[in-house]
């Protein structure tokens, strides 16, 4: 739990989570928001990127071949498409997810 810390700044801050041996994944969130979450992966190659105020991403050098992204939203669930690189290629995609009532 990230509990509310008046001292945050527009900016954000920066801390170093220690995952125990053998833990790969972890969540943060807001102890007053809910809603207010984020998860971390611990992962051992370079191709990932973080996404930017809108939702945009790239990786850059991805080596050629067939791949599954697969998006995760913790209310929405998940969503996938196949996709295959070429060397030299740059590929757009569009994913979003449908508003639940």
């Amino acid at each position: 739990m990230v509990f509310y810390r008046p001292s945050l700044e527009a900016s954000g801050t920066t801390e170093t989570v220690q995952l125990v041996k053998g833990r790969k994944v972890f969540s943060m969130q807001c102890s007053m928001h809910p809603y207010m979450q984020s998860w971390g992966y611990a992962i051992d190659h370079p191709y990932f990127s973080v996404t930017d105020a809108a939702g945009s991403f790239s990786i850059d050098d991805l080596p050629p071949g067939k791949y599954r992204l697969k998006v995760w939203h913790p209310i929405l669930g998940t969503r996938e498409q196949a996709l295959t690189v070429t060397a030299n290629e740059t590929i757009s995609l569009n994913l979003w997810f449908e508003a639940k009532d």
